[in-house]
């Protein structure tokens, strides 16, 4: 919608008939047409004629009731194509290498710069769809979600009209396996953290840390960037992580962990559901009071993420827990995992 520039009425009613007539509104179809360049008209041949005048005596059309004043007003008719072509010819290098007949055919405007400035406009109505689609009316999305959507919803725009985001080297590209993602309601749901309150809170607990917890924390987060996986335990007391920590769940809860364990379980987690791709994704798995938790849990979660993981790397299956960083944190001070009717060897052996 772009407003007039004829305020002449400055009283406080609104006319709401005259704003309608002082407005001319894009739709969709007609800013699409444009934008794709396509033919405004069939007039052959299709031209424009380009005016030619000296300073201050271009044409100015306006209605026979209009008042000259009003119309002299109006920032339009201060400035014409001709006029326009000069300006630009005085501040783009660019400009300078068309003649006045090139310059119409020839746009001067870089689209990552445009993509900069105006992908929160072109982001209108992403949210709305994406928990629409999800079912999820409180889901949020972070700026690079926001942003890797609606260049995917351009990019699919541009390849029903045989172009791509790929022509324009300096656009960004989509990243696939993140719209992937974002469509999934469980890695949504997953990644969906205060980050700005989160850092505040690192900020302050990594400062108030001791030398030691702060080497442990920076040797894990080293396996975690270089995706060396490993695992590690911190020894410690706990217990409540899955209360504490954002989005913190029990493993029997997240990993479909058996309640009946035996030598040979896997977690019951189907390779082709939204769960396998946030394991796929997942950086880091924290797992608290674990020697509290009998040995067959940990060896059925081994089996699982080796079998997942294994397809986009066969190495994986030798990896422990496919490769994925695992923390487990607990005390062996406290209570180790209940045996029904076992004895003092059932339960070490079962820990």
């Amino acid at each position: 919608m772009v407003q007039s520039n004829n305020d002449s009425d400055k009283n406080d009613a609104v006319d709401e008939i005259k704003e309608y007539y002082d407005c001319r509104y894009i739709f969709a179809c007609e800013a699409s047409w444009r934008i794709f360049k396509f033919d405004v008209h069939y007039r052959y041949p299709a031209v424009i004629r380009l005016p030619f005048h000296l300073p201050d005596q271009q044409q100015v059309v306006y209605e026979a009731d209009d008042d000259i004043e009003d119309v002299l007003d109006r920032t339009s008719i201060a400035s014409s194509m001709f006029t326009s072509w000069m300006k630009c010819n005085e501040i783009n290098k660019e400009a300078r290498k068309l003649t006045y007949v090139e310059f119409p055919t020839i746009s001067l405007c870089k689209p990552e710069i445009v993509w900069q400035n105006t992908w929160e406009y072109l982001s209108d109505g992403i949210l709305y769809n994406q928990q629409q689609r999800l079912k999820s009316p409180s889901l949020s999305l972070n700026e690079d979600q926001h942003k890797n959507l609606t260049l995917f919803e351009i990019e699919q725009i541009l390849l029903r009209n045989n172009s791509s985001l790929k022509k324009y080297g300096k656009m960004p590209y989509p990243d696939v396996d993140s719209v992937s993602s974002s469509n999934s309601r469980l890695i949504t749901e997953e990644l969906d953290y205060d980050i700005p309150n989160l850092k505040n809170d690192f900020d302050r607990l990594f400062v108030a840390s001791t030398n030691e917890q702060r080497d442990i924390f920076l040797d894990i987060m080293d396996a975690v960037k270089h995706s060396r996986g490993g695992v590690f335990f911190v020894y410690g007391y706990g217990g409540t992580s899955s209360l504490l920590l954002t989005g913190g769940r029990t493993t029997h809860s997240r990993f479909i962990i058996p309640i009946n364990l035996t030598e040979d379980s896997f977690c019951r987690i189907n390779p082709k559901s939204d769960l396998s791709s946030l394991v796929r994704k997942t950086s880091l798995i924290i797992w608290d009071e674990a020697p509290m938790v009998h040995k067959h849990a940990f060896e059925a979660l081994d089996r699982t993420l080796k079998d997942i993981l294994k397809c986009a790397n066969p190495t994986n299956s030798n990896i422990p827990f496919g490769g994925k960083v695992i923390v487990f944190g607990g005390d062996f001070r406290q209570i180790l995992h209940v045996v029904l009717g076992g004895n003092r060897q059932n339960i070490v052996n079962a820990s």
